[in-house]
């Protein structure tokens, strides 16, 4: 019989972020974080992006005892184009 592995508790945390309009600004932008992410102790992540919006949401999910680095995320999404997180 195979041992169960428990699951880590995982969060997701939402940030807003302008500039992601398109399926092609998605990508971009969602291989700019997956470059990082590896390093931060983040996961998955996914844009919600609506019609005539201001900023898409981004979704990261996230081991429940690590907060993502508002910091990394920044950088990581100015490197990859005109993408900028907006205060909550």
């Amino acid at each position: 019989m195979q041992e169960e592995v428990p699951m880590a508790d995982i969060d997701s945390t939402r940030f807003r972020v302008a500039g992601v309009r398109t399926t092609q600004e998605v990508k971009t932008a969602l291989q700019s974080l997956y470059d990082v992410f590896a390093d931060q102790g983040m996961g998955q992540a996914t844009f919600e992006v609506t019609d005539g919006a201001e900023a898409a949401d981004l979704w990261v999910k996230h081991k429940a005892d690590v907060v993502p680095d508002r910091e990394v995320i920044r950088k990581a999404l100015a490197s990859a184009g005109d993408f900028r997180l907006l205060d909550d």
